[in-house]
């Protein structure tokens, strides 16, 4: 289903991010990567309550959910 797909893609996401935000978190102070994230679920909590089709909740989960999974 699609709600599958986009849990997997998003899972995808974070374990492809995971590398780049630990060496992030060692360079870049912790509450700036926090509020990064936050804004992300926020940008996607948005985008999605306005999302007309399934390849958009697709979308949203593989590309911001796990950027702001990643980080937070």
């Amino acid at each position: 289903s699609e709600l599958a797909l986009s849990l997997l893609l998003q899972s995808l996401g974070v374990a492809a991010l995971a590398p780049f935000v630990g060496r992030a978190f060692d360079a870049v102070p912790i509450r700036a990567l926090l509020a990064i994230g936050m804004a992300a679920f926020a940008a996607a909590l948005a985008l999605l309550s306005i999302a007309s089709a399934a390849l958009h909740v697709i979308l949203i989960y593989a590309l911001l959910v796990s950027l702001a999974t990643a980080l937070c």
